[in-house]
C-alpha cells in the first residue's frame, strides 16, 4: 500500500503497508516497529526480512509489537469468512422476501449486512492499494482510508491489533527519546490492512478505547495487560533479544458516542 506519515508528541512515524510477501521500502529512521508476535523475523516473511538487512546494515533496533494473541491469525481465517457469509445470507433473504417484511426490518437488515462486510471491504481496500505505483502516496492514501473507516466501523479483529500497534509504539517511542536524547523518527511496517494505524496513532483516547471494549480482546491480543515487546538488536554478526514490558497508558475518559464520533475525522476548514 505504500508510504504514509504521522506525527504525534512522542514520535514522527513514517508507515509503511504491503504484501507480507514482498520486500519492504525503508527510510532513515531511529528505529523499527513491525507488527507480528515474537518470531515474526523467523517466519521468512520477505516484508520483514528486508527490514532486518535494513536494521542491520544501518544498525538499527527493530521492536516487535507482539500483537498477535491467542487468536492467531483467526482474524483472517475465521471472523472475515463467517460475517461476510452471514452478511451475505442476510442479504440474499431481504432480496428474496423483501415483500414481506417492513420497511423498518428491511433497512434494519440492510445495515446489519453493511456492519458485518465492512471488514472484507476493508481487506478488498488493503488489495487495491497493493496494486497501486510504487511511491505514489497519493494515488494509495485514498485506499488507505477506505481500509480505515471500514476496519474501525466494522469492529475488526485488524482494527484491535492496528490500536495495539500504535498503543505499543507510542510507548517504544517514550523509550527511544530517553535513550537518544531527542524526538525519534520511527518506521511501522506493518500489513497492508492496517491502514488504521496512522488514526490510532493520532488519537490516543480512541485506540485505548477500542482496545478497553473490543469482544473478547485478550484473546484477539493476549499481550494486552503485559505489554510485552521485544527489541532486536544485531551486533558484531550475532542477533540480540531484549525484553520490555512497556508501560500501560491511563484509562481513556470518551463515550461510545465520542469514540464513534472520532473514527471520521472533521474536514480541516
Amino acid at each position: 500500500m505504500g508510504w504514509t506519515t504521522a506525527t504525534t508528541e512522542n514520535a514522527n512515524y513514517v508507515i509503511e503497508l504491503g504484501w507480507h510477501t514482498k520486500s519492504s521500502e525503508t527510510q532513515e529512521v531511529d528505529a523499527f516497529v513491525v507488527e507480528g508476535g515474537e518470531k515474526i523475523l523467523d517466519l521468512g516473511l520477505k516484508q520483514f526480512e528486508t527490514i532486518a538487512e535494513k536494521a542491520k546494515e544501518k544498525n538499527k533496533p527493530i521492536f516487535v509489537a507482539c500483537d498477535v494473541g491467542n487468536g492467531g491469525y483467526a482474524g483472517y481465517y475465521v471472523d472475515y469468512p463467517i460475517r461476510s457469509t452471514t452478511g451475505l445470507a442476510i442479504l440474499i433473504d431481504v432480496t428474496l422476501n423483501k415483500k414481506n417484511i417492513s420497511r423498518r426490518k428491511f433497512f434494519a437488515k440492510l445495515g446489519t449486512t453493511l456492519f458485518l462486510v465492512l471488514p472484507t471491504s476493508s481487506l478488498i481496500a488493503s488489495v487495491s492499494g497493493n496494486v497501486s505505483e510504487k511511491g505514489k502516496l497519493q494515488k494509495r492514501e485514498f485506499f488507505r482510508k477506505i481500509n480505515a473507516i471500514c476496519n474501525q466501523l466494522g469492529i475488526s479483529v485488524t482494527s484491535l491489533r492496528s490500536a495495539f500497534i500504535a498503543e505499543q509504539a507510542e510507548a517504544i517511542a517514550k523509550l527511544l527519546e530517553q535513550r537518544i536524547g531527542r524526538k525519534p523518527r520511527i518506521q511501522i511496517t506493518a500489513g497492508s490492512g492496517h491502514g488504521d494505524i496512522k488514526e490510532y496513532l493520532q488519537n490516543s483516547e480512541l485506540r485505548r478505547y477500542y482496545l478497553k471494549h473490543f469482544p473478547f480482546n485478550s484473546f484477539w491480543v493476549a499481550n494486552l495487560e503485559e505489554r510485552k515487546a521485544i527489541e532486536i538488536k544485531f551486533q558484531e554478526g550475532t542477533r540480540k533479544e531484549t525484553e520490555y514490558r512497556l508501560k500501560k497508558s491511563e484509562e481513556p475518559r470518551v463515550s461510545r458516542r465520542e469514540f464513534f464520533r472520532r473514527i471520521i475525522p472533521k474536514r480541516k476548514a
